[in-house]
């Protein structure tokens, strides 16, 4: 007998707004169950010697510090809008995004 019925596996894709075919709906009660049972056999283990898992990893990010740019890669924001197709009281004109 599945753990998981076809009423549960329903009412799951209504929720999600998801239309599932009878094939689907067999199928996915049959993966669901074995979900289940797995989790099932994970549960009966002895883990109370084991150490929780924090974080899984030592690794950190590697990021360049914030410098001000050179005065070569300087920009004129004058320059910027002047040579834009559109500008508006000194500012760049775009397309609406919304």
């Amino acid at each position: 007998m599945p753990l998981i019925d076809t009423h549960t596996v329903e009412a799951i894709a209504k929720l999600a707004r998801i239309r599932l075919t009878e094939e689907e709906t067999a199928r996915i009660c049959r993966e669901l169950s074995q979900v289940i049972q797995f989790i099932e056999t994970l549960n009966e283990l002895d883990t109370h010697s084991a150490e929780p898992v924090r974080g899984g990893t030592l690794l950190e990010n590697i990021t360049r510090p914030d410098t001000d740019i050179a005065p070569h890669h300087a920009v004129n924001a004058a320059l910027l809008v002047h040579a834009s197709p559109e500008s508006h009281n000194g500012w760049i004109k775009v397309k609406s995004v919304f």
